[in-house]
């Protein structure tokens, strides 16, 4: 039987946000393990959209908030869900933006905190979403992913609408 150990650092900037970090990094660690990786270290930054926009403009030069930003520390890919190395990377996540999501497509704040931790976390992992073909092969992922996690407890209201709906970022 191979042990599975994570070490999850999260950080969050988004003070008026109540968020339970414990049950979030219990979240990452399900889905690292659904996932297939074995080990490693994941760090989580939790922010508001201003925070984010500050994140985008600086390292993706877009100017605007959004609701998940990955950094992947590996330079290398591994097989999708198939490693043993140490340091996955950063994932940073608007909770202002989840907020907003969880509230327009009826599928609520920790729903949509957990969708965007999985999407960075694909990132993480060599998945993108830039060509459409590349998009379903994540969101495939994805939908297999939140389905385990969260289907069984009844989250399935809004969750057909993402992500086809577009939501609005405020400036």
């Amino acid at each position: 039987m191979v042990r599975r150990s994570f070490d999850i650092q999260i950080r969050s900037e988004a003070k008026k946000f109540r968020i339970s970090l414990s049950r979030l990094k219990k979240t990452a660690r399900k889905i690292l393990k659904i996932v297939g990786w074995k080990k490693g270290t994941l760090g989580i930054l939790l922010l508001n959209d201003a925070g984010i926009r500050k994140i985008n403009c600086r390292y993706l030069k877009h100017d605007r908030p959004t609701d998940v930003i990955a950094f992947p520390l590996l330079s290398l890919r591994a097989p999708k869900g198939r490693s043993n190395l140490g340091f996955l990377g950063d994932i940073a996540i608007s909770l202002e933006t989840a907020k907003r999501a969880g509230k327009e497509l009826g599928t609520g704040f920790d729903y949509e905190v957990c969708l965007y931790l999985c999407h960075g976390i694909l990132h993480l992992m060599g998945y993108d979403d830039h060509n459409p073909s590349d998009r379903a092969k994540m969101w495939r992922k994805q939908d297999r992913i939140l389905r385990t996690l969260y289907f069984r407890k009844g989250y399935q209201k809004g969750y057909q609408n993402w992500p086809y709906k577009k939501l609005k970022h405020s400036s």
